[in-house]
């Protein structure tokens, strides 16, 4: 369930990323390029840290491809889950292979498992403007054995908005970012859960920063510690 519910959070914070015509964008397409991010509590307590490395680029059907390493470990340091997923680079939008990476990290968590996954896209437009609204986006991960489903996951992200721009400065560096805010709700079996989400964007980076809220208070959040390229 810990790493359903860590693929379901990557949903939110990376899948459909649109970039400019250089493929540059919100997400560093470039072979050795890789960032790091820590995840903490609402006390500021590490609860994991997650590894992205671009191992290559290639040619494909629809555009170029960046295939992205990716390394789990929680908060003791110990390796929890190792994959990797794909970044579509077509006519200049990048597009997050979310169906992949959350396959791949279901079959670990749930071996023997039939797993069945729909996603939209999060699209995060070249240019963002403060005030634009965003499209809405959902993600759902079926859970089944023997042709019979046994455990539904939905999570939706509605009220996706820029709300501004802003200098921020982590361990990874200072950048000039994006502001969006969004609502999410999650539904697993009987456990429904709504929060809001505060992110910052940097163009050729990524997300640098995340904060989700439960009713106005800070239930987690999750920032760039370190950048670089290979």
């Amino acid at each position: 369930m810990r790493i359903l519910f860590l693929f379901c959070s990557l949903f939110f914070l990376y899948s459909g990323l649109q970039a400019q015509n250089d493929c540059s964008g919100y997400f560093p397409f470039e072979e050795g390029s890789y960032f790091v991010q820590n995840s903490y509590d609402h006390k500021g307590k590490l609860s994991s840290t997650t590894r992205h490395e671009v191992n290559f680029l290639m040619d494909s059907d629809e555009g170029t491809e960046a295939q992205v390493d990716l390394t789990i470990w929680d908060e003791k340091g110990e390796e929890v889950a190792k994959s990797d997923y794909l970044v579509t680079c077509i006519d200049g939008d990048l597009v997050l292979d979310m169906r992949s990476i959350t396959a791949n990290m279901m079959e670990i968590a749930m071996e023997d498992m039939d797993i069945d996954i729909e996603t939209s896209g999060m699209v995060l437009p070249a240019k963002l403007n403060v005030g634009d609204k965003l499209d809405d986006a959902y993600s759902i991960v079926k859970v089944g054995t023997n042709g019979m489903v046994i455990m539904t996951t939905r999570m939706d992200v509605t009220d996706r908005k820029v709300i501004g721009s802003e200098l921020l400065t982590t361990p990874a560096g200072t950048f000039n970012c994006m502001v969006l805010t969004s609502n999410t709700r999650s539904k697993a079996m009987i456990t429904t859960m709504e929060f809001e989400t505060k992110q910052w964007f940097a163009e050729g980076h990524g997300m640098i920063r995340s904060e989700s809220y439960r009713k106005g208070k800070l239930e987690s959040y999750t920032e760039m510690v370190e950048f670089g390229t290979k």
